[in-house]
């Protein structure tokens, strides 16, 4: 990867330009939330591309490091596609100590995170709307944006998406799997640079000492219910598809509800190889041609 490239245009935010590969150039930018947290996100894009007023805009799961979502992403633009993705921004305050009434806020952040990366998407880059991309936990977080600000999104594709029947004890009871047989494996699909590391050993940080802040987390996840709000998302213009992972160990396919299959615009199974809950990153060429063709066919 080549170094850094900041162009020098005065007033005007210079973001971090750097070459991904001969055909992909990522482009990285910086913006605010109303109540003023910082917010980044990411543009992968075939060099010498034009803008396009849809393009993908990916959110991370629970645990999300942006980094390791770039192979899809980097795959999406090599095919000629744009991608965003938003660096989680509940895992900015990770380093940092929260009052105990905040751990039940980890939604509305992420939330406000992606309103504010859409907004700026627009304004900046001429994104009139874009293919949500929502991981795991980020089917909650998207919801927000899909009642109150429709016009923003074409489309939310859910992958491995919570909300879709899954109870607490199932997801607990899929913890260690998921630990000790996908982990290893997404670490291999993250950059072994000194940020990602460093964003990694926080991660490690944050489970081990905050202990009730992540059973919170997953109580509210375990909560979550999108079923519901997929008709009334729907009246609002926006096409939805829900993609389960069928080695999913966090999330199995057998316990969601056989409504999701008739709610949705769109509903399938991603085989994917031996990745579970995992796979946007460990089977990320596959599904970005995968999720090509899910827009397709929502837009058809």
């Amino acid at each position: 990867m080549a170094e850094a490239i900041t162009p020098e245009v005065a007033g005007v935010h210079k973001p971090d330009l750097r070459v991904v590969s001969s055909e992909v150039i990522r482009t990285d930018h910086t913006t605010y939330t109303p109540e003023g947290a910082r917010v980044h996100y990411r543009k992968y894009a075939a060099s010498g591309a034009h803008e396009t007023e849809a393009p993908f805009f990916v959110v991370s799961g629970f645990a999300g490091i942006a980094e390791a979502y770039g192979p899809m992403c980097e795959t999406l633009a090599a095919l000629g596609e744009e991608a965003y993705i938003i660096d989680p921004v509940r895992a900015q305050p990770w380093k940092h100590e929260l009052r105990p009434g905040q751990i039940i806020t980890a939604h509305r952040l992420a939330s406000r995170g992606i309103r504010a990366a859409l907004t700026d998407m627009r304004e900046s880059h001429g994104v009139e709307q874009a293919h949500a991309i929502v991981h795991s936990k980020a089917g909650r977080d998207i919801m927000w944006t899909a009642h109150h600000m429709p016009e923003y999104l074409s489309s939310i594709t859910f992958l491995g998406s919570v909300g879709l029947g899954h109870n607490m004890s199932t997801i607990i009871a899929g913890v260690p799997s998921f630990i000790a047989e996908d982990v290893p494996s997404l670490a291999r699909g993250i950059p072994q640079d000194a940020r990602n590391l460093d964003n990694a050993l926080d991660l490690v940080k944050y489970f081990v000492h905050r202990p009730h802040r992540v059973l919170a987390e997953i109580a509210l996840i375990a909560r979550a219910d999108i079923r519901a709000s997929l008709p009334l998302i729907q009246a609002n213009g926006i096409k939805t598809a829900v993609v389960e992972f069928a080695n999913d160990r966090l999330l199995p396919p057998e316990h969601t509800t056989r409504d999701i299959q008739e709610l949705a615009d769109y509903y399938g199974i991603f085989q994917g190889g031996p990745a579970g809950h995992g796979a946007p990153i460990d089977q990320a060429v596959a599904l970005a041609h995968e999720l090509i063709t899910i827009r397709d066919t929502l837009t058809s």
